[in-house]
């Protein structure tokens, strides 16, 4: 999906691609509260700090691509500034247990996509969507991911975002206190990416 978007709006790939700039690009989960005492609780914003992108692309044929993008599930920290030190902690350990992600057992979030639906494409500007399939918690289903992108400099800029429902991977949303306590089934996923030529590393 990302380096993709990268190569079709203008820009020349170079021999060994476009690579992700780590330091400037963003991945968030952002989870949702919900129940009766809602109004006392907090969303939770995820952020992977183990995350690649990786794709094979060629130029003349912009129908044909691959793309691979991959999180630890392990990683996932709660960027949520109103808990505190000890309560993210707390939400990063439950998340990462058999009770929520599984990550002993599933390792690996991974998004992959085959085909891309451009809707508007211009010089130096595309929106698209990556159709592929997402594999979560050991259930593979398919996802579709819109995302705009624009050429800044020699940098590729792509936004985007997209929604889905725990229950579809195999996750019971947390309900505690008989649902009093408990976080929405949909999650919100948003990235704001930046990509450089591989060779500007």
């Amino acid at each position: 999906m990302i380096w993709f978007l990268a190569t079709t709006a203008g820009a020349q790939p170079t021999s060994s691609g476009w690579e992700l700039d780590r330091k400037t690009s963003e991945l968030t989960v952002h989870v949702f509260k919900s129940g009766l005492f809602s109004g006392f609780l907090h969303d939770h914003l995820f952020v992977p700090s183990q995350w690649s992108v990786t794709a094979q692309f060629n130029a003349s044929r912009p129908e044909a691509f691959h793309v691979e993008v991959v999180a630890a599930a392990a990683s996932l920290r709660d960027m949520q500034l109103k808990l505190s030190a000890e309560d993210r902690a707390k939400v990063e350990s439950q998340v990462a247990t058999s009770d929520v992600l599984d990550a002993n057992r599933f390792p690996d979030i991974r998004f992959v996509a085959d085909r891309l639906v451009v809707s508007t494409q211009k010089t130096d500007e595309l929106e698209g969507t990556a159709v592929g399939k997402l594999t979560l918690h050991g259930i593979t289903r398919p996802l579709e991911v819109p995302a705009h992108l624009w050429r800044r400099g020699n940098e590729q800029v792509v936004l985007g975002k997209v929604s889905f429902n725990q229950s579809d991977f195999g996750i019971s949303p947390l309900h505690k206190a008989v649902g009093a306590i408990a976080v929405e089934d949909r999650v919100l996923v948003d990235f704001a990416l930046h990509l450089r030529p591989a060779s500007e590393k």
